[in-house]
């Protein structure tokens, strides 16, 4: 078990949401790709609900 900073939980949540605006505006641009993009998103999707759990950080998104 490990112990994240608060800061450092902070500057992760940032990443996220940097992350999913990227995301979207590829799966917006993107249609010929718009399998691989849906992919993508539900990927990240999982990823920000296993950050929320693992640092307890309800207003994480």
């Amino acid at each position: 078990m490990f112990v994240i900073l608060y800061k450092d939980r902070v500057e992760l949540t940032k990443c996220l949401r940097v992350a999913n605006k990227k995301l979207s505006r590829i799966y917006l641009k993107g249609k010929e790709n718009l399998n691989f993009n849906y992919l993508l998103i539900r990927l990240l999707n999982l990823f920000n609900i296993y950050f929320q759990k693992l640092f307890h950080a309800k207003n994480c998104i």
